[in-house]
């Protein structure tokens, strides 16, 4: 058709391009060649121009013609060229309130209005003129400048005065719109007026304030018909924002009856008029974006919604893929949103501007409102799908679902991690990611792996031998035998230079894979950060947070990035399991010389060197190392770390508890973590507490034997016969026989001070165990302190050397030194021949200078003790000023005790301090070793002239569990003086009964004291023969 036209116009116009078309006509951009200037020409087509009396048109079209108004866009010329009906108006650059409308939906409220009155000003000097529109509606109002213009008045009526007696339905076309169409005009009143305009308006003005007509329906006579029958909803409803007064004058428009609308539009204009002070601010007009100002608020709202998206992940522990969908969809959006600018400049520039080369439907709808609301959308959408995901998550739907919400697992409960089936050529890296994997695994606070030394443990219980391979089958019967629901099983597999990695959870009782997990490492320096992989998304489908996983450092951080330090680490632990000490210590001494970084190890070595006596330096060297890298360890680790570095090395018992409570606060069943909380009780003299908290740890895992071991003591101490009865028979019940078990035994019966039961025992499991070079050490040191206590001196100072060579020859000189140094304590004591017995100990130092020892290797607590003993009153004041610089072999957890102890026996050597030895052993009494500063006390007071308060001290002495016999010359040598004495104050006293129960005590302990000693047995055994044969009162 453009070619046809242009060869009609050719004289008058030279058209430029097609702009779009409406209902009746086709719109295109022409050039005015007489007056060079631009129009809009609208064309009809043949068949409505066949149908039409031209003359008649353009006699309705020069009337229209005459309107001039600046919200008119005014006609300039009407006729007929070729069969083609046309008329021209200005060009009008802007865009239509259709476009805008479609851009937007609805517009501010003080701008709406703006438009509102502009129209229905231009309507007022219309109708003043006798012309009606007819065809009021948003594609007839153009924005020019952000004013709102009205085209083709009087075309409409023009149209139909030229159809004369031709119905213009006829031809197809239709007057007016129906969406916008007064009630009169859908029912073809003969007596439509001016009213019908203002009726239109309304509707517009309704569409403009609430984002849409007051009534649609499927076809043009459904919504002809709501116009006539229905009534609009009121526009409060649709936006609450529009003030009462104007969504009054909306509805007065919408009034079916045109005798109850407005009867002229100067009347709505001033209604509207009267507006003015009850509306808000008006909004800026529109304006052109700059593309570079387009591109900076995108980079800078990109920036902010990608930082709030990383925030979510991060802090709210959404999925992994959350973040990079995040930035797909800004990506994909970027495009948009200039293309989107583009069009809008174009807009506001006028369809004289070339367009772009987009779909017209784009073109129309593609605007900067709507692609910020798309934005919004798209990024809400994200937000529905993450949350459906988190969702589907917690409550176990589908495959995202958790073993934890699926009631598969619950939460705190065990896995056993099995053995790692190794295919490849290395035969060290199972054991070694197998170990990895446990470290990493144990990061989790939903669920624990047990301890390596539980799974050996069990296995000793099912009469395994400690080295049987825990592959899954193997690890699914520990788990069922302990009642843990499932097993994790993985496997290494080589692949050329690579290595697959994969790990599964099983049902323990089933055998069903209930989560899988595989990544492949492209080398063997690449597999800690695999191993770390497949640990997080086993965590992340047992229904662990996002956000606790990603918390966690990764692997290689936590342990070392050297294979090798981890092989040798690996074996360490499984020398540990089988109680193979020396050479657990050698391979972790490897891994720390490999890796000096590697903090795990440190640790390890410290806790395994102290655990076992050996030397305290080297024990401090190794905790103190592991404290200063304990940002490399994982949260548990780091925590036991501060806890053994506090307690063992600088002392500080409070800061030792306040990690291991911030530890419980995230593992609350870790029961490493519980029972090391009891020991920091039970070294600051809160026995009970310890008791209590050592319970704790065996509930929290049944087959702790040392969290066991140390129950029973606490209770042996308290005095709890009957509990610790129990106790030591449960675990004889869980625990198969050794050594450890055996000296359990040995330790009952001390505490119960039945001495010779002990002796006993001890003879035999020395004979059990002579080849066990760690039994053998511990059972004679307690054999040499258990002949001593029974008076057999002559047999304790040959166990006391025989166990002084047991430790010398484990590089232990400073033990071995307050082994030897014992030796002379009941020469003065016993025999009561204190040159002797400084003889002894003088003997003993010439032989071993304390001085030569490393300062760290002296045990000047032990040496203190015994000076004092003997009466060497200037060497015990010397050593104590010694030790109040070096604290010798006293470990960190014992310091504050031994010095408050070590204090209280110097001071006590002189009458004139006992009071302040007093004090000092009231400090020591909340210590360790309450029962010892209670004998010492009672020593104290016994001197002082004051029987009653000495009494009151040997009872609570009496009344506690002698359980404290561990360590290289501990045991306590005033038990049997301590008897008689009471024997003694009681028949003092007139207590005849418990003078009685004394004497009897101290007899049958010394029943097979040395002949030396016998005239003391003899002497108690007289005094109680005649309180047995006095009368009684």
């Amino acid at each position: 058709m453009l070619g046809q036209l242009q060869s009609h116009l050719a004289g008058a116009y030279r058209v430029e391009r097609e702009l779009g078309g409406g209902g009746m006509s086709r719109v295109f951009l022409a050039h005015e060649i007489a007056l060079g200037r631009r129009v809009v020409l609208k064309v009809f087509p043949p068949e409505l121009a066949a149908a039409l009396s031209v003359d008649r048109f353009q006699r309705e079209v020069r009337v229209a013609a005459g309107l001039q108004h600046p919200n008119i866009v005014p006609l300039l010329a009407a006729g007929s060229a070729g069969g083609v009906l046309y008329y021209t108006m200005p060009f009008v650059e802007g865009e239509s309130l259709r476009s805008r409308l479609a851009s937007e939906g609805e517009l501010p409220v003080a701008e709406a209005v703006r438009l509102f009155r502009e129209v229905a000003d231009a309507l007022a000097h219309a109708h003043r003129q006798g012309v009606v529109h007819r065809d009021i509606k948003p594609d007839n109002v153009l924005l020019s400048h952000h004013h709102a213009v009205v085209t083709d008045f009087g075309i409409v009526k023009a149209l139909a005065a030229a159809g004369g007696a031709t119905p213009l339905t006829a031809t197809g076309m239709s007057l007016g719109t129906p969406v916008y169409m007064a009630p009169e005009q859908g029912t073809a009143d003969p007596h439509v007026d001016h009213r019908a305009d203002l009726y239109s308006l309304g509707v517009v003005a309704y569409e403009m304030l609430a984002g849409e007509p007051p009534f649609r329906g499927s076809t043009a006579q459904a919504v002809i018909a709501a116009h006539v029958t229905q009534a609009p909803a009121p526009l409060a409803e649709a936006r609450p924002a529009v003030p009462p007064q104007l969504g009054a004058i909306v509805h007065r428009c919408l009034e079916k009856r045109p005798a109850d609308r407005f009867q002229h539009a100067e009347e709505l204009l001033a209604a509207l008029d009267a507006l003015t002070g009850a509306l808000p601010a008006p909004s800026p007009a529109a304006r052109e974006w700059p593309l570079a100002r387009t591109l900076g608020f995108f980079a800078l709202s990109g920036s902010a919604v990608l930082g709030v998206a990383w925030a979510l992940r991060t802090l709210a522990g959404l999925p992994d893929w959350f973040f990079p969908a995040a930035v797909l969809l800004l990506a994909l959006g970027l495009p948009v949103v200039v293309l989107a600018t583009m069009l809008h400049n174009r807009r506001l520039a006028g369809a004289g501007r070339a367009p772009l080369a987009v779909p017209g439907v784009v073109h129309r709808r593609l605007t900067l409102r709507g692609a910020v609301w798309g934005g919004v959308m798209a990024f809400s959408a994200l937000g529905v799908v993450t949350a459906t995901y988190m969702g589907m998550r917690v409550l176990g739907i589908g495959p995202v679902g958790t073993l934890l919400a699926s009631g598969k697992l619950r939460e705190r409960d065990r896995l056993v991690i099995a053995d790692f089936a190794n295919q490849t050529r290395d035969a060290l890296l199972g054991p070694a990611v197998t170990e990895a994997f446990r470290v990493d695994f144990s990061q989790s606070t939903l669920v624990s792996p047990v301890a390596a030394d539980y799974v050996r443990r069990v296995l000793r219980r099912m009469q395994r031998p400690d080295t049987t391979s825990v592959d899954e089958g193997v690890a699914r019967e520990i788990a069922q035998r302990a009642g843990i629901k499932a097993v994790v099983a993985g496997e290494l597999r080589q692949a050329g230079p690579s290595i697959l990695i994969s790990a599964q959870l099983v049902s323990a009782e089933s055998g069903e894979v209930l989560a899988i997990a595989r990544e492949t490492a492209r080398d063997s320096t690449r597999i800690l950060d695999a191993v770390d992989r497949v640990s997080k998304r086993l965590r992340e489908k047992i229904g662990e947070s996002l956000r606790s996983i990603r918390a966690n450092a990764p692997l290689a951080e936590v342990t070392t990035g050297s294979l090798e330090a981890l092989r040798k680490y690996s074996q360490a632990v499984r020398a540990e399991d089988i109680a193979d000490f020396d050479r657990g210590i050698a391979l972790l001494e490897e891994a720390v010389a490999t890796d000096s970084g590697f903090a795990m190890a440190w640790r390890k070595l410290g806790t395994m060197v102290f655990n076992e006596g050996g030397p305290a330096a080297q024990a401090e060297a190794a905790l103190t190392r592991a404290f200063r890298l304990r940002d490399r360890l994982t949260f548990r680790e780091r925590k036991l770390t501060e806890s053994s570095y506090y307690s063992d090395v600088a002392g500080e018992l409070d800061s030792a508890v306040t990690a291991l409570e911030s530890l419980l606060q995230e593992y609350p069943d870790d029961a490493w973590a519980i029972n090391n909380l009891g020991v920091m009780q039970e070294f600051a003299g809160d026995a009970t507490a310890a008791e209590q908290t050592y319970r704790r740890a065996v509930i929290a895992e049944p087959e702790n034997f040392l969290a066991w071991s140390n129950l029973l003591l606490e209770q042996l101490y308290l005095g709890h016969s009957d509990s610790a009865t129990a106790t030591l028979r449960f675990i004889k019940s869980r625990v198969p026989p050794g050594p450890g078990l055996d000296e359990l035994d040995v330790i009952n019966d001390l505490a119960k001070r039945d001495f010779s039961a002990a002796e006993t025992r001890i003879r035999e499991q020395i004979e059990r165990y002579r080849s066990n070079g760690g039994a053998r050490l511990r059972l004679t040191r307690l054999l040499a302190g258990t002949l001593t206590v029974r008076g057999k001196l002559a047999e304790a100072d040959r166990a006391l050397i025989t166990s002084a060579e047991l430790y010398g020859a484990r590089g232990l000189p400073g033990a071995a030194l307050a082994l030897q140094a014992r030796r002379a304590e009941p020469i003065a004591l016993y025999r009561g021949d204190r040159r002797a017995a400084m003889a002894r100990l003088n003997e003993v130092l010439r032989a071993s200078p304390v001085e030569r020892l490393a300062p760290r290797e002296q045990p000047l607590a032990r040496l203190i003790l015994t000076a004092a003993q003997v009466g060497d009153r200037q060497r015990a004041e010397a050593l104590t000023a010694e030790f109040a610089l070096n604290p010798g072999m006293s470990a960190g957890r014992a310091r504050t005790y031994m010095r408050n102890f070590t204090r209280g026996a110097v001071l006590a050597m002189r009458d004139e301090t006992l009071p302040q030895a007093i004090a000092a052993f009231r400090r020591a009494e909340h210590g360790i070793c309450g029962y010892c500063a209670h004998v010492a006390m009672a020593g104290a007071f016994d001197r002082m002239g004051l029987p009653d308060s000495a009494l009151t001290y040997y009872e609570k002495w009496a009344g506690a569990g002698e359980a404290d016999w561990y360590g290289p010359g501990v045991y306590n040598i005033w038990q049997p003086l301590a008897f008689f004495r009471m024997g003694e104050l009681y028949e003092a006293k007139g207590e005849r009964a418990k003078a009685v129960d004394f004497y009897g005590r101290f007899a049958d302990l010394w029943r097979d004291a040395d002949p030396a000693l016998q005239p003391r047995v003899r002497e108690a055994k007289r005094r109680l023969a005649n309180l047995v044969a006095e009368p009684r009162p």
